[in-house]
């Protein structure tokens, strides 16, 4: 009673409970010899009405009616968890992909970071996973050093290679500041035009244990 436009919306919404967004339209082939051309996707409403009505030839045909419809819908594909080679090409594939999802995710992530978040994802199959165990967030922990310990290279670099630098110099017992062009001095002291300074890596502040005393010689026990 309520037309095939109805029954086919109902037969999309069990589909799209399954499968969703995945709906085709459907096209009913009216003979088995029928070419592609003369397929139609209105033709199913007119086997369905040749069988409204020949239920009504039969003694309360239409009140017992009832139409079965089959709906085949593809087998979900069961996501893989087969690890892969991490090839240099595969890692290369990854990278822009990890630059992507880091961006979009909006983490700061420097060389150390990347190359690990490409390591990773390309040992496992193609999906937007970003890691958060221990290891990334040291890697992203060695990326802000790094960073910061160019910055502070860069910047000495810039100091050291400028064409003047300020000098106090004493001029009757009083300090006083004085802009001198380098090139001049190095001149005047015969020093070649490079500087002698290599650039400096500020050393970690790691304490070092005292030397222990008095130890068991384990090495040389049996000898």
């Amino acid at each position: 009673q309520k037309g095939y436009r109805v029954l086919r919306a109902k037969v999309e919404e069990h589909f799209d409970i399954k499968i969703p967004g995945q709906w085709c339209a459907d096209y009913f082939k009216p003979t088995n010899n029928a070419y592609q051309k003369d397929f139609d996707s209105s033709a199913l409403q007119v086997q369905l009405d040749t069988a409204w009505h020949k239920a009504r030839l039969r003694n309360d045909g239409q009140a017992g009616f009832v139409l079965e419809l089959y709906v085949y819908v593809p087998k979900p594909v069961e996501a893989t968890t087969t690890l892969r080679r991490d090839t240099a090409a595969r890692i290369r594939e990854q990278m822009p992909r990890v630059a992507e999802m880091l961006r979009k995710q909006g983490i700061t992530a420097g060389p150390a970071t990347q190359n690990y978040m490409a390591v990773t994802q390309a040992r496992l199959p193609d999906g937007p996973v970003v890691p958060n165990n221990t290891t990334f967030q040291r890697v992203q922990h060695v990326d802000t050093r790094q960073a910061a310990i160019d910055s502070a290279m860069q910047e000495g670099q810039q100091v050291a290679t400028a064409e003047c630098h300020l000098v106090r110099v004493k001029i009757q017992g009083v300090p006083v500041a004085m802009v001198v062009k380098i090139s001049d001095i190095r001149s005047a002291l015969g020093l070649p035009d490079y500087s002698l300074r290599p650039p400096f890596r500020e050393p970690p502040a790691v304490s070092t244990p005292a030397p222990a005393g008095n130890m068991k010689n384990i090495d040389h026990l049996d000898s």
